[in-house]
């Protein structure tokens, strides 16, 4: 416990809440419940292998999760968030994400 704890609990609770929210009203979906791994739908997979790509070329740290461990079109992001995050890093990090978006929804075209 101690003093110390429950400001780490704190901020990290308040850095996945923040993430969560920034994420969806950007129209990405997060998945289960609110925890320090924050698992974000991406969808078909060479979709999502280009979009992780993209994110990780920007110096934004994703890991992608397909099939086998999930549905063959049901690629997931997993985040992983710390109490050490801040909002302009959790910002860089959505900015990223909608960005490596746009850029694969031109390729679909």
């Amino acid at each position: 416990g101690g003093p110390e704890g429950a400001a780490r609990r704190a901020a990290l609770a308040g850095n996945v809440d923040y993430l969560r929210s920034q994420l969806n009203r950007n129209g990405f979906q997060t998945l289960g419940t609110p925890s320090a791994i924050v698992p974000v739908a991406i969808g078909e997979g060479a979709v999502a292998r280009r979009m992780t790509s993209l994110m990780i070329s920007s110096g934004v740290i994703v890991n992608l999760v397909e099939s086998p461990a999930v549905a063959k079109n049901d690629s997931r992001w997993r985040l992983q968030v710390m109490a050490d995050h801040d909002v302009d890093q959790i910002d860089k990090l959505v900015a990223s994400a909608i960005a490596s978006r746009q850029s694969t929804q031109v390729l679909q075209r």
